[in-house]
């Protein structure tokens, strides 16, 4: 495999990122690797986001934009997906950015090793406090070691507290054969779409390779979708719960994926995001009893324990047994209270 023939298509949806497209956009035309090919799907924007695309395409050859009505993030990374052209796909969000030797960097793991999958770290951007990702999974696996990683650390690693590697679409070059099926996979979420995405595509891979360099900045900022509780957000996470389910045949993640869920979706719903919609024990009770007839929260609750220790564990039961007013008074009314 020559590295100079190997097309790489960076795809970036854009859906009102005004504030932030030109420094994504800047980022990519900076490429030290040049056989690029870049993919701008405008989803709709009703800011100048579309017009600072059409710019860029102007500018440089190497940019083809689609303006196309909004319908979410997964149908955008799917359209710009299905007019690439690359052997190799990589997704970078309108309002993040990389480094200038981003794709380089993901590129040499491939000619050396041949491999399906290349991920990086990355850095979290919050203002101007940038800080590096602790990741700690590094190297060349093969497809049994990929196994043995998704079925002890990649969802969530006991010693990091979180997950083994970014387990979002971007940060990752992907060989192009398996990139439609992870896409079909994630549509029809607004959240975690990009994690059933990439699970269902680390999951396919045959190799992959795990940088130990951060190379991709992933841009925190007020007003984004996830940052703001909804009802539908709870319904989203425990679909994609059960999406996770669907595609883990084997039960690879077993106690993983309840850690998981647990810490990033329950307890940040219950500690940070209802309370700045929700003021009292009557709308706390009334929102769980609403929530707790999805699917998910019935599978989810059909366990015994949260593995996080018998704290959780109390509040788990607790819930489990729709102790709405206790688990309210004992661990969550300041919470509230205090908005």
């Amino acid at each position: 495999m020559n590295k100079n023939n190997l097309l790489i298509s960076v795809i970036v949806p854009v859906y009102n990122v005004e504030e932030h497209l030109e420094k994504c956009l800047d980022s990519i035309l900076s490429q030290s690797y040049q056989n690029i090919e870049v993919i701008l799907v405008n989803d709709g924007s009703s800011d100048d986001s579309g017009e600072i695309c059409d710019e860029y395409a102007a500018k440089s050859s190497i940019f083809v934009v689609v303006h196309k009505k909004n319908e979410g993030v997964a149908k955008a990374r799917l359209t710009g997906f299905e007019i690439s052209s690359g052997d190799y796909i990589t997704f970078v969000d309108g309002d993040d950015y990389i480094t200038s030797n981003y794709i380089e960097k993901l590129v040499n793991p491939i000619i050396k090793y041949q491999v399906d999958l290349v991920c990086c770290k990355h850095f979290d951007q919050y203002g101007d406090l940038i800080i590096p990702s602790k990741y700690t999974t590094k190297g060349l696996f093969k497809k049994s070691d990929i196994t043995s990683f998704i079925s002890s650390r990649y969802i969530y690693d006991d010693i990091l507290g979180h997950s083994g590697i970014p387990i979002f679409l971007v940060t990752k070059l992907i060989k192009r054969e398996f990139v439609s099926k992870g896409l079909l996979a994630g549509k029809g979420l607004w959240w975690g779409e990009d994690q059933i995405a990439a699970f269902q595509i680390i999951m396919d891979v045959n190799s992959m390779f795990i940088l130990n360099e951060c190379l991709y900045y992933y841009v925190k900022h007020e007003g984004q979708a996830t940052s703001v509780y909804k009802t539908s957000l709870w319904k989203n996470q425990l679909d994609t719960y059960m999406r996770y389910k669907t595609i883990d045949k084997d039960n690879l993640l077993k106690l993983q994926l309840i850690k998981h869920v647990w810490k990033y979706s329950f307890l940040v719903n219950l500690y940070k995001k209802m309370p700045k919609e929700i003021h009292s024990f009557p709308a706390f009770s009334n929102e769980l009893k609403r929530i707790d007839k999805q699917e998910g929260w019935k599978v989810f609750f059909k366990g015994k324990t949260t593995g996080l220790g018998w704290k959780n564990d109390v509040k788990f039961w607790l819930i489990k047994l729709r102790q709405y007013r206790l688990l309210y008074f004992l661990c969550f009314r300041k919470n509230y209270e205090q908005q």
